[in-house]
């Protein structure tokens, strides 16, 4: 876990951000305006020949810049002798092994790959490039896609970087320096804890808005609602300590809310209405435009580890079933949903 492109020590890392997407066209945009020439993996020659005829647009507030980008459209594409220090991918989190597989020959033995998707992916990406070149993240900050090469930062906020050895290591160090061009970068000593706190979030927000076929504010001003949501984020809670994860602070303070008063857990999800009410979860966008979304990696990442702690979580498995029904058409994204999770919150008081 040293400098990263160690053998070029001084030099500028070389960086491959592959998917431009909202999320990987800011950080695109960001990079080659700090100078550092990232190459761009566009998905489509469609895409790649847009991006080089036109740039990267970011708009930030009130404030436009365009700049020249070089893209491509496959991995495959780029001259087959250059190699990457930095991989940033961007892709959706089910087609993460095959962008993994694709990088793998442009890797030195020190270089370092950042999946900066939702849900919990690290294991996947370590399976193909080495867990010795897996950095996580957490990406906190939030964009959108007007057009193809023209991106807008919307939300502001933190990147998180972390070893999974807890360790403060050169290589994050040299990391920060680069993606504090994108965001503001925290570094952790317990990544997994953080990336637990966000799914936790996730499996809530994300995931019930999807399910519901609406945004939170939809759910959080129903009682039944406010019982699912308070029901879901305990089960993930219950499932990390089982698994021995020790939760870290991200946007909200994560708490076993049953060891608060009533007053401190309305205000704990009045609190989430304000930050969140208002987003329309990722996951509800794949299903609406027909896509595969990112559930197994989210809401099914806690059925697995529950699974492998011996532990029941009836929720979390069945979002996970119904957000399949879904992409398959067999069922319909409604609040009516949610009645079916309260039902299931019934069942088991032990919930709540």
């Amino acid at each position: 876990m040293g400098h990263i492109g160690s053998r070029h020590s001084g030099a500028t890392p070389t960086i491959l951000v592959q998917g431009i997407g909202a999320m990987g066209g800011v950080a695109a945009a960001r990079l080659l305006l700090a100078g550092l020439n990232p190459t761009l993996v566009a998905g489509s020659q469609k895409n790649a020949e847009a991006l080089n005829a036109r740039g990267v647009t970011l708009i930030s507030g009130d404030e436009t810049t365009r700049v020249p980008a070089r893209a491509f459209a496959r991995v495959q594409d780029i001259p087959p002798a250059e190699r990457f220090d930095i991989v940033l991918l961007f892709t959706k989190a089910g087609v993460v092994e095959g962008a993994a597989t694709e990088t793998l020959p442009r890797l030195h033995v020190d270089s370092v790959v950042l999946g900066m998707q939702n849900g919990v992916i690290e294991p996947t990406i370590a399976r193909i490039v080495g867990e010795d070149r897996v950095v996580a993240s957490i990406c906190n900050w939030a964009a959108t896609m007007r057009e193809m090469g023209v991106y807008e930062h919307t939300v502001q906020t933190l990147t998180v970087l972390g070893e999974f050895s807890g360790q403060i290591t050169p290589r994050l160090h040299a990391l920060e320096a680069v993606i504090s061009h994108i965001a503001p970068v925290q570094l952790s000593p317990n990544i997994l804890g953080a990336q637990w706190s966000k799914l936790a979030m996730n499996c809530t927000v994300t995931s019930l808005g999807a399910v519901a076929g609406s945004p939170l504010s939809d759910i959080l001003t129903t009682h039944e609602g406010r019982a699912v949501f308070l029901a879901v984020y305990l089960e993930v809670l219950k499932v990390a300590q089982a698994a021995g994860i020790r939760i870290e602070k991200l946007v909200l303070e994560p708490f076993v809310p049953v060891e608060g008063s009533p007053e401190e857990i309305e205000a704990w999800l009045d609190e989430a209405l304000v930050v969140y009410g208002k987003s329309k979860p990722s996951i509800l966008q794949d299903l609406e435009r027909g896509r595969r979304t990112e559930i197994d990696f989210i809401v099914g990442h806690v059925v697995r580890t529950a699974d492998e702690v011996n532990i029941e979580a009836p929720l979390c498995a069945a979002i996970t079933r119904m957000i399949h029904e879904c992409e398959r058409g067999e069922r319909s994204w409604c609040l009516g949903n949610i009645a079916e999770l309260a039902a299931i919150v019934r069942e088991n008081q032990s919930l709540v």
